[in-house]
């Protein structure tokens, strides 16, 4: 094999073997298949916020988006009455930015509700 073809397998193996599809079937490079469960940060984020129920969990969901060719997760709420921030996280639980910061929420693609508050008000169509 020629060190030409050699440099493409491994490019195509590096890109391809590093990302993967999670339960739902949706683009993932978090190297686990469900990360509400896999990732301990996200797992304990979502017990928190189970624990802590404050007046707005009932609006409360956390979405997994590709950012940059990359899976990330969205905390964010449809509360009315709230003026908030919805923080995106990478995988490691390493805070990026703020869903509605203009140059970047343009380019959060593949939303999907992975976790949602009991009895959730949200409507997600």
């Amino acid at each position: 094999m020629t060190a030409g073809r050699l440099l493409l397998c491994i490019c195509c193996i590096l890109t391809f073997g590093s990302c993967a599809e999670d339960e739902m079937g949706q683009f993932n490079t978090c190297q686990v298949h469900n990360p509400a469960e896999e990732l301990g940060w996200l797992r304990a984020s979502i017990a928190e916020l189970e624990n802590n129920k404050d007046e707005i969990y009932p609006f409360r969901y956390i979405l997994q988006a590709v950012y940059n060719q990359q899976t990330v997760f969205i905390f964010g709420n449809c509360c009315p009455y709230c003026n908030t921030n919805a923080p995106v996280f990478d995988c490691e639980g390493k805070f990026l930015f703020n869903r509605y910061d203009e140059d970047r929420a343009d380019r959060l693609t593949n939303e999907n509700v992975i976790w949602q508050a009991q009895n959730c008000e949200c409507n997600f169509l």
